[in-house]
């Protein structure tokens, strides 16, 4: 049995109320199927759960809106379901290893901790294991810094570089890079 579709209308419901309230079983009645059967499917194909997708997808987007507005987070976190700041507070630095005030204190948009939305491309790959296609985008310029030191098993220099790298200030969105050489890896330069 094919069970994108459902997947497919379960993930398109989540997304369009991330900011309103509902429950998991709502979104299984909107895929017309029971909140067992659907979180089975839906784990089996996105490895995870579908109460699990929700709130990361929640936290994603109240993530960019500390971010990018000026909003309360307060109201940030009510408006994204959870039911108070210290709730919210929990489960974003759970994800995020900071407050949210430390995260738009200090403007770093990131990537790595953000749930991306699941759509009809990636249902089709993991459920089809298709080939991915990498499209090329131009994005705007955005102020990037990064640190390279050399590190092994033995000497560790990597909770120095994190120091290091939290001596910047950042107040505007940027990209962050720290790179590791391995001193057994003879390096090579690129040549186009």
């Amino acid at each position: 049995m094919n069970y994108n579709n459902a997947i497919e209308k379960t993930i398109l419901f989540i997304e369009s109320h991330l900011t309103a309230s509902f429950t998991v079983e709502d979104a299984a009645r909107e895929a017309g199927y029971s909140y067992y059967h659907l979180n089975r499917q839906f784990s089996a194909v996105l490895g995870e759960s579908v109460g699990s997708y929700i709130k990361k997808r929640r936290l994603s987007h109240a993530a960019r809106e500390l971010i990018y507005t000026e909003r309360r987070i307060i109201d940030i976190a009510l408006d994204h379901g959870f039911e108070s700041s210290e709730a919210f507070s929990r489960a974003f630095k759970a994800v995020y290893h900071t407050s949210p005030a430390g995260y738009r204190k200090n403007r770093l948009d990131v990537i790595i901790s953000q749930k991306p939305k699941a759509d009809q491309h990636l249902l089709a790959h993991l459920t089809q294991s298709l080939t991915v296609r990498p499209r090329i985008v131009e994005i705007p310029d955005i102020l990037t810094a990064g640190l390279r030191d050399r590190t092994t098993l033995r000497n560790n220099r990597i909770p120095q570089l994190l120091t290091s790298c939290r001596r910047f200030p950042v107040r505007s969105p940027t990209a962050a890079a720290l790179a590791y050489v391995n001193p057994a890896v003879r390096e090579t330069p690129c040549t186009p």
